[in-house]
């Protein structure tokens, strides 16, 4: 998988989930490449900013998704405290 393709994707990603936060089972998809990105610091890189590129899309994609589902979490972290 070539640097481009990979930058390509996740432009893509983001700007579908920019639109609506995707279900858990939909992300579940994405996050071995996102993963593995933040592991390795990128993918097939080809220069310095293609790997600060990667890092920051990827970083985005999950940030947005934490950010989207915390009340969710909050509040099952709530309803669990109350029990």
């Amino acid at each position: 998988m070539s640097s481009g393709l990979v930058g390509r994707l996740l432009y893509r990603i983001r700007s579908l989930s920019e639109q609506s936060p995707f279900e858990a089972e939909t992300f579940s998809l994405f996050w071995p490449l996102l993963s593995q990105i933040v592991r390795k610091g990128g993918i097939d890189l080809s220069s310095e900013d293609d790997m600060v590129e990667q890092l920051t899309l990827a970083l985005e994609i999950v940030r947005s998704h934490a950010l989207q589902r915390m009340p969710q979490i909050e509040h099952s972290v709530g309803y669990l405290i109350h029990l």
